[in-house]
């Protein structure tokens, strides 16, 4: 058990935004001595069952056998629930609780960021500040050249939450064969992107989109949804676009504590929103002990699927891809533009926007905020 522990331990160090270099012949002295070379441990605080005396006997144990570090988890396992619902009163009270105990010890604590061990979420964060995904409604328009009114449907909302985007037009293809996998390639399902490899880019040439036709017509379209254009004469594919929230919520939590929605993993204003209702009201309540005593904060495992979409996002895009993304945009909804080969490019440099969001404004950024508040951070 200590050489898994220890593992544990080495893994969060070379995780931690604040490295600490060994020279040759330093490290059987670190280990001979340093209180930092002991082995640390998960201590997990399941379905709310937490008191003090129950505290004191864990750190005691820990202590005793040679542990220098816990690391607290909020989880649940279908127990019975107890009355240490995550961020009350009284389960504030256990944290402060733990933490004075754990200095008398000469211990050290470290805490996971949301209830559940997976990821960083909860029940003060709204829809708006959650994860988001692109969703469209496609209508088929025959034009005669007039102007016409037509309704368009609303896109596909999670818990009732849903901003439009853009209304694009462009003639339609008259072949129905779509970009293969097109949702899990541009991430727009919850199913792990494992196999995101480009597929055969060869496609009938009456399934391809002119990017030079791909129309913005949002101008046109009233905030009911009614949308009054003068389409050119022939038959026109309309795509409302717009986001809604993933759903996803931090798991795995008791039934009282709700794991919550997921922040939005590509958007530092939704971070902050998290920090500021999940986080600060941990270090708030803990005072002095709070990076001195409770010195490290912890995102563990990655598994509440994938966002594509954030405020700003097409100018992030335009920033780092050199490009606009405007007329791509069919590609989301499956449509080829330009060629198969094309579209997978731009989809990978979809993926490649997300992910540099996510590293910078996730992780990097919780960082950020960890060193403000003299914790360290591991992930």
């Amino acid at each position: 058990m200590k050489r898994k522990h220890l593992s544990i331990l080495f893994a969060a160090l070379c995780f931690c935004h604040q490295p600490y270099s060994l020279q040759a012949g330093e490290l059987d002295k670190w280990l001979e001595g340093s209180e930092m070379s002991k082995p640390c441990t998960w201590w997990h605080w399941l379905d709310c069952n937490v008191t003090k005396s129950g505290i004191t006997a864990d750190l005691e144990a820990m202590q005793r056998a040679g542990y220098h570090e816990a690391q607290i988890f909020n989880g649940a396992m279908g127990f019975p629930e107890g009355e240490a619902k995550y961020l009350s009163e009284y389960w504030l009270d256990c944290m402060k609780w733990a933490a004075q105990e754990a200095q008398r010890l000469g211990m050290t604590l470290c805490f996971h960021n949301s209830p559940g061990w997976s990821s960083s979420g909860g029940k003060w964060m709204t829809e708006e500040n959650s994860m988001q995904r692109v969703t469209w409604s496609e209508t088929t328009l025959e034009s005669n050249g007039k102007e016409t009114k037509i309704q368009l449907p609303e896109p596909k909302k999670v818990r009732n939450y849903y901003e439009d985007i853009i209304v694009l037009a462009f003639p339609t293809p008259t072949s129905e064969a779509r970009i293969p996998l097109f949702q899990l390639k541009s991430l727009g399902t919850n199913s792990a992107p494992s196999q995101v490899l480009p597929s055969d880019p060869r496609l009938p040439q009456e399934a391809i989109v002119s990017k030079e036709d791909v129309q913005d017509i949002s101008a046109y379209m009233s905030a009911d949804g009614t949308l009054t254009w003068k389409a050119p004469k022939g038959k026109w594919t309309i795509l409302r676009m717009g986001h809604t929230t993933t759903g996803k919520e931090s798991h795995p939590t008791s039934p009282a504590t709700g794991g919550g929605l997921e922040c939005d993993k590509l958007s530092r204003k939704a971070m902050d929103a998290y920090w500021e209702g999940g986080v600060q009201p941990v270090l708030d309540y803990l005072g002095p002990l709070a990076g001195t005593v409770l010195n490290n904060a912890l995102i563990d495992s990655y598994e509440v699927g994938c966002g594509n979409w954030t405020d700003g996002f097409l100018k992030e895009f335009q920033q780092r891809r050199n490009y606009d993304a405007l007329p791509y945009l069919p590609i989301l909804a499956g449509y080829a533009v330009q060629g198969g080969l094309e579209s997978e490019r731009f989809l990978w440099d979809w993926r490649k926007t997300v992910g540099q969001l996510m590293a910078e404004n996730y992780f990097g950024y919780f960082g950020e905020l960890c060193h403000e508040h003299g914790l360290m951070f591991s992930t």
